[in-house]
């Protein structure tokens, strides 16, 4: 990530950036002391769409930060155009169930139901079949030729809460597949698709795979109470069993939290060899996991309380994007994902994303948004945003909009 120049509001005696929402009517206010020069966000909505299921990385960004990819479930797939909003329907299918830009390898992930024999071929109600698609770059999208596919992979909708995690091992070019449950089962793939192996961690996935001329290291959590160690371990040439295992350091998380496994927890646009190792060895610090770095930014009290009791609660940083090259750079941005949690017991605790580096800048983002996506960079600012909300029939409405600076 290259640096981007800093753009700064004064508001509440905080250092903002202040947004407006469309139609573009910008609010003005006085600046901070020796400020840059004064630009603004701009908020712009793009659509909204109905599911049974609050999809964490449907909104992404193409690689180019060109165009917001949205998946609507069992209608279509769309690419949304972020200089003029225009909709560019790639598939109008009732098979299509997510899609999502992969960070690493630029490409695209898509997941549809299989095709439906009966009741799918599947021995219960909960478990449920789909077909992995993988695009390699958006005119193959476009075009639908995909690179490779999966067929038939199971999801028990019992078991399996979190949607299907595939990580790109730059330095093995392989990709991991695995999901969030009961049973920590990693599937290896090459570049075309293939099957190379399996392995079975004992722990939750931490951060995710690396590689160095050893192999490929697997991180995941151990079992020790009241606060786990993040373990390293070899995976052997066969990708059958696990070698080498060793604790690196004891992590400020509880043994049965799960973290979020995708690249852009790690770097916002690219991964390489020896990143994640890096990340666990950079970030795993009690000083850095209870925000003390957040603790003179300019937030509210409020909001650094409400961080502070997450980490209490055993979730670190809500999640936050970036944060490997926000610790390795005092000009990278780390993006925080927002809260939006109503509690009857503590009082609402809800609050925005916000983005932050350590030369300086505190950006607000809206209310009630999440940070889904972002690419930041000299040529390209633009951060996605998505926020929920229940139809009261069963289903999240969801709303993705389009963060960037005001021309």
């Amino acid at each position: 990530m290259r640096r981007f120049s800093a753009v700064l509001f004064f508001f509440c005696n905080l250092p903002v950036l202040w947004y407006v929402t469309e139609p573009g009517v910008f609010a003005d206010g006085p600046a901070i002391n020796n400020a840059p020069s004064l630009k603004k966000l701009v908020v712009r909505e793009v659509c909204k769409i109905s599911d049974l299921h609050q999809k964490s990385q449907n909104g992404t960004l193409t690689f180019d930060g060109g165009e917001l990819i949205v998946a609507e479930p069992h209608k279509k797939l769309s690419l949304f155009s972020v200089r003029d909003l225009q909709e560019r329907i790639v598939s109008v299918n009732p098979l299509i169930v997510h899609a999502w830009s992969d960070a690493a390898t630029g490409g695209i992930f898509v997941l549809m139901d299989s095709e439906k024999e009966g009741n799918n071929g599947a021995s219960k109600p909960s478990l449920k079949f789909l077909d992995l698609l993988y695009f390699d770059n958006r005119e193959n999208l476009v075009n639908w030729n995909p690179k490779w596919v999966k067929k038939r992979l199971e999801h028990d909708t019992h078991k399996d809460w979190k949607d299907l995690e595939i990580q790109w091992i730059s330095g093995a070019q392989q990709f991991a597949m695995f999901r969030i449950a009961a049973k920590q089962e990693i599937n290896f793939i090459d570049m075309n698709g293939y099957d190379t192996g399996k392995v079975k961690l004992p722990g939750p996935v931490y951060a995710g795979f690396d590689s160095s001329d050893k192999g490929i290291e697997a991180y995941y959590l151990s079992k020790d109470a009241p606060r786990a160690f993040v373990m390293r371990a070899l995976v052997d040439p066969k990708k059958e069993t696990l070698q080498r295992t060793e604790k690196l350091v004891q992590s400020d998380v509880t043994p049965n939290w799960h973290s979020f496994h995708d690249s852009r927890q790690i770097r916002l646009r690219g991964l390489n060899p020896g990143d994640v190792r890096r990340y666990v060895e950079s970030t795993c610090n009690v000083a850095l996991w209870q925000h003390r770095d957040h603790e003179n930014i300019g937030l509210d009290p409020t909001h650094l309380k409400t961080l502070r009791r997450t980490v209490n609660q055993g979730n670190q940083r809500l999640g936050g994007l970036g944060l490997l090259s926000y610790v390795e750079s005092e000009n990278e941005y780390e993006i925080v994902r927002g809260l939006n949690n109503p509690s009857p017991a503590n009082g609402p605790f809800n609050f925005p994303s916000f983005l932050y580096r350590r030369s300086g800048d505190l950006m607000m983002l809206p209310d009630d948004c999440f940070a889904v996506d972002a690419v930041l960079s000299d040529n390209v600012w633009v951060v996605s945003l998505v926020s929920f909300q229940s139809d009261g029939r069963g289903k999240f409405e969801s709303t993705f909009s389009l963060c960037t600076l005001a021309p």
